[in-house]
């Protein structure tokens, strides 16, 4: 006998954690993974216009920042594609302090940023203000002032720091103190960064088609590499091919999800109206990637 055994989405909207924490932000996880979630400040109202917010990537958990901690109490409402999920409510001693300090990462790879990515820098807290003249780049010791900042107009956390990086070549980025201000008027201390371009000789190219059974219908492809995290994803609707470049030397593998319902994640089932799980096939095939090289694969994914 075969059983089936899986792990239902639930059914009715709950949040299962709320605080407000040391640095005043209020961090809230939920029991859904939502697709169009928004976020209302109903008390203290005016802090509506003005609140800063972060969900997840699955939309699973949120971090909001309200521009005034003065107050008692906060009721928030979370909404779903415009329908009303939840209010809750935050309270606060009228004695609360708060410690911050705004710190940085960025996406470099061992000091390493692969070809073709670009250099970003990540804060913890939203970020109002920047002061170039405070910013500094080495290019083997000799300052330079024509790169670019920009803001990541989907991530009001994130930066992105541009400049025609050459091989070979050392680099020096320093964020003096002050260079950085965020909410609730947080500057940076000395933050320093330095890095290479990644040798092209380092780093393989994947290219593959994909053969799908049914035309029209929906796949999700994952490229995992070898400690299982997800390094890329495509949808598939048809016969596609696909060019995974610059990634570094390693193992990688393949896996795809039959995206019934077209939404482009995966879906769990629900036992009450009789729907399974969204299926997943893996390759069985492992997709080793050698540095400087360019490996070519056919995907021809199963019927369901």
């Amino acid at each position: 006998m075969n059983i089936k055994v899986f792990k239902e989405d639930a059914t009715v909207f709950r949040i299962l954690d709320k605080r407000l924490n040391p640095d005043g932000s209020m961090s809230f996880s939920f029991n859904q993974k939502l697709k169009k979630p928004e976020v209302v400040v109903l008390d203290p109202p005016a802090l509506d216009v003005s609140k800063k917010i972060k969900f997840s990537k699955n939309n699973d958990s949120l971090k909001v920042w309200l521009t005034d901690l003065s107050f008692d109490s906060t009721k928030i409402s979370l909404k779903e594609n415009g329908k009303l999920l939840q209010t809750t409510t935050l309270t606060r001693g009228k004695k609360d302090t708060y410690t911050r300090s705004l710190t940085a990462i960025n996406n470099l790879d061992n000091r390493a940023l692969p070809p073709g990515r670009t250099l970003k820098f990540t804060f913890n807290f939203p970020i109002e203000s920047f002061d170039a003249s405070k910013i500094t780049l080495l290019e083997d010791s000799v300052d330079t002032k024509t790169f670019t900042l920009t803001k990541d107009s989907l991530d009001q956390l994130s930066f992105y720091f541009r400049y025609p990086w050459r091989q070979k070549t050392m680099y020096d980025i320093t964020f003096a103190p002050g260079a950085f201000t965020g909410i609730f008027k947080t500057q940076n201390k000395e933050i320093k960064t330095s890095l290479e371009l990644g040798k092209k000789d380092d780093y393989g190219t994947l290219k593959v088609k994909i053969v799908p059974p049914e035309k029209q219908k929906s796949y999700i492809l994952e490229i995992i590499d070898g400690s299982k995290s997800i390094v890329n994803t495509i949808v598939v609707k048809q016969d596609t091919a696909v060019t995974f470049s610059n990634y570094k030397g390693g193992k990688y593998f393949i896996r795809i999800t039959y995206d019934t319902n077209k939404n482009g994640v995966w879906d769990t089932g629900n036992v009450s109206l009789g729907i399974q799980p969204e299926k997943i096939w893996n390759e069985p095939k492992e997709l080793s990637i050698r540095p400087n090289w360019e490996r070519n694969e056919v995907i021809t994914i199963p019927k369901e």
